[in-house]
């Protein structure tokens, strides 16, 4: 079973097993698969803030000049909502169309029930473990200064 398979088509079994529209679990899927490549991202963009020297003051003075007295929090949405969006729509018109989205769930469908079991499992560990890089990597940088 592979990643996709694993979230969407646990997506899908848990919300037919509410008595649901199981097709719903493809916009869950395509949230948390976007929400797994910003991580990617910002994992990498602090890794390179840490092994490069100097670029931080040198994006600090960046951010400065460009958003003025903004608070991280303004800063942080002004630049997550775009980013979020539109990996959002590269998610759902590739990985996680529904073409893709029906192939998933038919190949989950086809696993046995202790791969099924573990599909869980197989979706939040690496999640929780871009989390806990990025947490780390965010107090690497901060107490490098």
């Amino acid at each position: 079973m592979t990643y996709l398979q694993a979230l969407y088509g646990s997506q899908y079994s848990e919300i037919a097993a509410a008595r649901k529209d199981g097709n719903k679990g493809r916009v869950n899927g395509n949230i948390f698969l976007a929400v797994f490549i910003i991580l990617i991202m910002l994992d990498l963009l602090l890794a390179y803030v840490s092994l490069v020297p100097g670029i931080n003051e040198h994006w600090a003075n960046k951010f400065h000049s460009l958003f003025g007295y903004l608070s991280g929090k303004t800063i942080g949405q002004i630049l997550m909502v775009p980013m979020f969006a539109l990996v959002y729509f590269t998610v759902s018109r590739t990985a996680g169309s529904e073409q893709e989205f029906q192939k998933h769930v038919a190949a989950f469908q086809q696993c046995s029930e202790e791969e099924k079991l573990k599909a869980n499992k197989k979706i939040l560990w690496p999640f929780l473990i871009l989390v806990g890089l990025l947490f780390l990597l965010a107090m690497s940088s901060l107490f490098s200064n």
